[in-house]
């Protein structure tokens, strides 16, 4: 039997095709991975660059900002003339750049007056060369991305052009006053008694003083307190009026007793809460610099003891009467009296009084009128006071004494220094004496200083007329109650104490920096405000802004002075 043979049809061009599709499907894969990890590793490079300029932006900032500060006069806060040091005037301000390897970084300085003070604006520009896979993005860059720019190489390696991955930002500084709070302390601040209050005025404003003085009807709620310590109760307020903010360092509390009070002047509490929303903070990061004596203690001379004469003039306001006449006569007359304003010298006026007895003339007598009248002129009161030290200015300028103890009377007739060695231990009678228009800068390098005695006379009744400095040697300062202190305290390494006062309330007008402050008794505590227009630390940043790729893109240029840069946003 013969069986038939079909046709069978060929399947090795199929399996062909099917390995070709597969194969090609499996290529395309490959692709669109290799691509997709380009495309990563393209982004991490770019971002890896886009991150490396915020450390050249901030080199420029810390650039401008040390610039800034060693062109500042410290004790006026006035700006000096910042052409030099490698910047350059530009009209608008001043700009330099700086390379750092193939990298640069470009600032300005703007809004910047010498001889002023001022509140500039850093404009800081850094430059990072971009990966070559990077080099230009693939898309306009959006939020996200970084702006690039070409511009010429740095070296002959780099080739005919180079691309720049560009970031920057707008910063706004301001002065940093050491004179900006009531009370600064570094590590406690301990308010005992219950008649201590804190406020400020402002000495240099007539609607805030009166002839600069403090007024209790002129007040305002900028009398701060605070404490560098972030630790729990870091700051004792006690039953204290604290008409101002409370401030610790990071993580610090207040203690509040029941009758404590913080807040602005037309607060008043509703429940338990007595300080004000928002008048506790808790970001108080101060650098307490030493003090450091800007001259040399022994090239200064010892202070000798002397007799201080005051004379007070005023009008001369007293009436002189000459006698009353008749004299000796005992019947009843009248006498006529009038007031001159001056007697007349050799005149000597009469009058003619009629005696009445019974309805009938008894007798006339005539006689000089009783006269009333004031010399006029002025009168001149002259007292003489001995001191043990007698502090005097050299034909205007500040002169400087230096001594090794302070005990006794000091009398300071002009702009004076003085430098203490060892120590300051001020009783009884003892007194600094502070005469019109003369100031006191006390420099003191013993460890304990005691104020007390009838403490410190400031006849100008202002703050900046007497300044005490303690050296990092000064670990102690007390000040008692007797009378109005008018002053300023730096003494960031000692204990200060204010005490005394009993049942009368001690005004403390001024400001005090100290390692701890502690108050037992009265005191009213008046910050002057003008003392924040003072000596600076420095600059510091106020407003920090990036600038968004877009507007990078829109201002900056390969040009090295970017001083066409507008704020991003106003500025205060």
């Amino acid at each position: 039997m013969k069986s038939r043979t079909g046709f069978r049809r060929p399947t090795q061009g199929s399996t062909l095709m099917l390995t070709v599709v597969v194969t090609a499907l499996v290529g395309l894969v490959l692709v669109a991975y290799l691509s997709l990890i380009k495309h990563q590793n393209t982004i991490n490079f770019r971002s890896q660059r886009w991150n490396s300029a915020m450390p050249l932006v901030e080199a420029g900032l810390e650039h401008a900002l040390a610039h800034l500060t060693a062109n500042l006069d410290m004790e006026t806060g006035f700006g000096l003339d910042l052409a030099r040091d490698g910047w350059v005037a530009n009209g608008t301000g001043y700009t330099t750049t700086h390379r750092v390897g193939n990298d640069r970084y470009e600032v300005a300085i703007l809004d910047y007056t010498p001889g002023k003070r001022n509140t500039p604006k850093i404009v800081s520009i850094g430059h990072v060369e971009a990966p070559l896979m990077a080099a230009a993005p693939a898309v306009a860059p959006g939020p996200f991305l970084a702006f690039a720019e070409t511009g010429s190489p740095v070296s002959a390696s780099q080739g005919a052009a180079a691309t720049y991955l560009v970031r920057a930002v707008d910063v706004r500084c301001r002065l940093d006053p050491i004179w900006s709070k009531a009370m600064l302390a570094k590590d406690s601040l301990d308010i005992k008694g219950n008649d201590i209050r804190s406020d400020s005025f402002d000495s240099a404003d007539p609607t805030m003083s009166v002839n600069g003085q403090y007024s209790p009807d002129r007040f305002r709620a900028n009398g701060d307190i605070a404490c560098n310590a972030g630790i729990t109760n870091s700051i004792d307020v006690g039953n204290a009026t604290i008409y101002g903010t409370v401030s610790t360092g990071p993580g610090g509390t207040v203690d509040l007793g029941p009758g404590g009070l913080v807040g602005d002047v037309t607060w008043t509490p509703t429940g338990d809460d007595r300080i004000q929303p928002g008048w506790f903070k808790d970001d108080m990061n101060v650098e307490f610099d030493p003090i450091i004596v800007p001259f040399n203690p022994d090239a200064c001379l010892a202070p000798q003891p002397g007799w201080i004469t005051n004379e007070v003039v005023h009008a001369n306001t007293n009436m002189v009467y000459s006698p009353v006449y008749p004299v000796g006569v005992t019947s009843p007359i009248t006498t006529n009296f009038t007031t001159a304003a001056t007697y007349p010298p050799g005149v000597s006026p009469v009058i003619t009084n009629t005696i009445i007895k019974n309805n009938t003339i008894s007798y006339t007598y005539t006689y000089p009128v009783s006269y009333g009248y004031c010399p006029g002129g002025f009168i001149t009161n002259t007292t003489a006071v001995y001191y043990d030290y007698v502090l005097t200015d050299n034909a205007g300028s500040e002169s400087k004494w230096a001594i090794p103890n302070l005990v006794g009377t000091v009398y300071v007739s002009g702009n004076a220094t003085l430098y203490v060695s060892t120590g300051i231990n001020m009783t009884g009678q003892d007194v600094i004496h502070i005469g019109p228009n003369a100031s006191l800068k006390l420099y003191m390098a013993g460890a304990k200083a005691n104020l007390g005695g009838l403490g410190i006379v400031n006849e100008m009744g202002f703050a900046t007329n007497f300044s005490y400095y303690g050296l990092p040697s000064n670990t102690s300062l007390s000040l008692a109650g007797n009378g109005t202190f008018t002053g300023t305290i730096n003494a960031p390494q000692a204990d200060l104490t204010l005490s005394g006062g009993g049942s009368t309330v001690t005004d403390i007008v001024g400001a005090a920096i100290a390692k701890t402050i502690t108050l037992n008794g009265g005191f009213n505590c008046h910050f002057d405000e003008s003392l924040t227009r003072g000596p600076v630390r420095g600059y510091i940043v106020a407003v920090w802004n990036e600038l968004s790729p877009q507007q990078v893109n829109g201002f900056v240029s390969s040009a090295p002075a970017p001083l066409a840069l507008p704020d991003v946003q106003p500025m205060p």
